[in-house]
């Protein structure tokens, strides 16, 4: 058979580009070339039945015109054979799997808070205000969503997906899966993903895979105990606020923008843990941790991007319970803090365990005001630190001396 095949094909080729002689029409090639692409046609035909039969399930449902959700003639549903026309709407029963709005359909979303696997939007799906969607599965918007003032749920147990090529902009979005860090919702959709209202992270972890994610909440969110943001590629952009991470937090690659205005924080609490792999991490105002675990080990931070003034938290703050390993990147100091009491550097060391192996701290850049002054209090040694030369900064340093155990560059 296999020494068979590349001969038809090369029939087929003769036959679809060469010009045939009276003898080749008389060997009875034409024949063959008809044959093989009548073959080659019945079985195209039954491969793609079969994979559109194997892609659906029993419980899957698909729109059938426009309509409110909650009505039975919006939806139909597949019975293990064929689409049929639906008694119930997706969510209604538990047993709910995929629900696709097909292209040119338009759905109203307006029930009590329904439950299904997957959804894919290839048409609109618009929200009445005040409701909510429980999606245990993947999210694919192709289409237009439009929230309003509803709610979307990632819950239920294992990973899920936010993808599609247009933009979903979320009201209240909240990650609620069962089993913490290992449940993951990763976002790589080519279109924008925005959260405008609230998020609310419970359970599981926000892994950051590609495009632009906009986290312009009305106000500042907590990464619970159970629950993570990991940036992975992708580019994230927060509001005016800050963030309470009692979590994870992890910058691995891609670029992130934390805070808009002046203070806007990333602060690490008890049980949290900030982890800094790679990628660039902008913060308009303070790195800080009140206790739990810092680790950094490549990429860059820059700090006090858009500037503060604190007479508690330093721009780059490690409580003396905090555990800190430093082994690499580079933290860059951009301003001050304006406080005239406190400082831009303040590492304490008494019950967490602390290590600088690697690592550069810069003071200064090229957005660093004329004549800026930056502070400076560790209890250990720093491994590098480099004084930028752009506009004449100095160091001060505040109630101790400080070690340098690698390079001084001023």
């Amino acid at each position: 058979m296999n020494s068979i095949f590349p001969c038809k094909i090369l029939n087929a080729a003769k036959c679809l580009y060469s010009n045939y002689s009276a003898n080749e029409k008389l060997r009875g090639e034409t024949n063959v070339c008809s044959t093989l692409f009548r073959n080659i046609l019945i079985t195209l035909v039954f491969v793609f039945a079969s994979l559109s039969g194997f892609a659906q399930t029993i419980g899957d449902y698909q729109s059938a015109g426009n309509g409110n959700w909650t009505s039975v003639s919006s939806w139909q549903t597949w019975n293990g054979t064929t689409w049929i026309n639906a008694t119930n709407y997706p969510g209604e029963l538990s047993s709910t799997g995929i629900v696709t709005i097909r292209n040119s359909d338009a759905i109203t979303y307006d029930p009590v808070p329904a439950t299904i696997t997957d959804l894919i939007i290839q048409g609109g799906l618009s929200m009445n205000n005040s409701t909510t969607i429980n999606v245990q599965g993947n999210w694919t918007n192709n289409g237009i969503f439009t929230a309003n003032t509803g709610a979307v749920n990632f819950s239920g147990s294992g990973s899920a997906t936010i993808s599609g090529a247009s933009p979903t902009a979320f009201y209240n979005l909240t990650i609620n899966k069962t089993n913490g860090l290992s449940d993951i919702v990763n976002v790589s959709s080519i279109g924008n993903v925005n959260c405008i209202h609230t998020l609310t992270l419970t359970n599981g972890l926000l892994k950051l895979s590609s495009g632009t994610i906009n986290l312009l909440c009305n106000s500042g969110f907590i990464i619970s105990e159970f629950s993570g943001i990991q940036v992975a590629g992708a580019t994230l952009t927060s509001g005016d606020f800050s963030i309470v991470n009692k979590g994870l937090f992890e910058m691995a690659s891609g670029i992130a923008f934390l805070g808009l205005g002046d203070g806007n924080s990333l602060q690490t609490a008890s049980g949290g843990t900030f982890k800094m792999t790679g990628g660039t991490l902008n913060i308009a105002g303070r790195l800080v941790n009140t206790s739990g675990t810092a680790i950094i080990s490549d990429g860059t931070i820059n700090l006090s991007t858009v500037g503060h003034a604190n007479a508690s938290f330093a721009s780059f703050d490690m409580s003396l319970s905090t555990d800190l390993t430093i082994t690499g990147g580079t933290i860059i100091f951009n301003k001050p803090n304006n406080s005239a009491t406190f400082d831009d550097i303040h590492i304490e060391n008494s019950t967490g365990h602390k290590l600088i192996s690697g690592g550069i701290f810069q003071m200064g850049s090229a957005s660093t005001p004329l004549g800026t002054t930056f502070k400076l209090y560790s209890e250990i040694p720093f491994f590098d630190l480099a004084l930028n030369g752009f506009n004449s900064p100095s160091i001060k340093l505040t109630g101790t001396d400080l070690t340098i155990s690698h390079q001084l560059t001023m």
